[in-house]
């Protein structure tokens, strides 16, 4: 940390600074045939906006049709090989930063869990503040990002901490990404997309997309992405008596 200069009576000591508890965000790329990927996009989005009309919150994606996902987008050449790219990088992940043995998992791609759909934003669209519950990590693919392109402003998990020191926010640009905050404390992260950018952050990680005026198409592919983890309690399953709980449920 840069210490001013010098003045009469004022004396701060030097100050070394340590960023503790630091949030990770990873950016990678997948080279594709973008076009056909556009065009892939655009049909299945056709078909859910002809389904839920001028309805904004539902027109732009496959999230809350499944059924068009899986006929339009899924079984694509190119979306098998996105999803074989994710769920690869997800497994490294889990090896390398948080530590997770995929053999004494024994974990295989087929037990991964991911979960895609596909958006198309115009200047009516905006996705509200929300995380991915039940999930490890998230992310998006960019696929066409047509300036203007609104960007994806990630939440900081500390943000009780900007209100106690009842900061003033400054605005720093670093390569595609703006930061909102001080240097103490940042409140949030604004990433700017190209095409071709692949993102992933963890999943309990706040985010929204805001409207942007003028926005012609802004396409991109978002995921889910888990596994299931080996649990050792102390106890086997040979020494105990089998139950199954399906009695308790919840009456709908």
């Amino acid at each position: 940390m840069q210490r001013p200069k010098q003045t009469r009576g004022y004396r701060p000591l030097s100050v070394r600074k340590t960023d503790l508890f630091s949030t990770p965000f990873y950016t990678m790329r997948f080279n594709a045939d973008y076009e056909e990927i556009v065009r892939d996009v655009r049909r299945a989005v056709s078909i859910v906006a002809e389904k839920y009309g001028d309805d904004i919150t539902r027109n732009y994606t496959t999230y809350f049709d499944m059924e068009t996902q899986y006929k339009y987008i899924s079984n694509t050449e190119w979306c098998k090989n996105l999803a074989t790219a994710l769920k690869d990088t997800y497994v490294d992940l889990m090896h390398k930063e948080f530590l997770f043995s995929p053999k004494e998992l024994k974990l295989s791609r087929d037990k991964v869990h991911l979960h895609m759909w596909v958006n198309r934003y115009t200047n009516d669209h905006q996705h509200s503040h929300h995380n991915h519950k039940g999930s490890k990590i998230s992310g998006t693919f960019y696929v066409k990002t047509s300036q203007p392109c609104a960007p994806i402003i990630f939440e900081s998990p500390t943000e009780y901490a900007n209100m106690l020191f009842a900061t003033r926010d400054c605005e720093v640009i670093k390569d595609q990404m703006i930061h909102n905050g001080v240097p103490a404390v940042q409140k949030e992260m604004n990433f700017l997309p190209n095409d071709g950018d692949v993102a992933m952050w963890p999943a309990y990680l706040y985010h929204h997309v805001p409207r942007q005026p003028d926005q012609e198409e802004r396409i991109s592919i978002s995921f889910n992405l888990d596994h299931h983890d080996t649990l050792n309690f102390g106890y086997s399953d040979e020494v105990l008596d089998k139950l199954d709980y399906d009695f308790l449920h919840h009456e709908q």
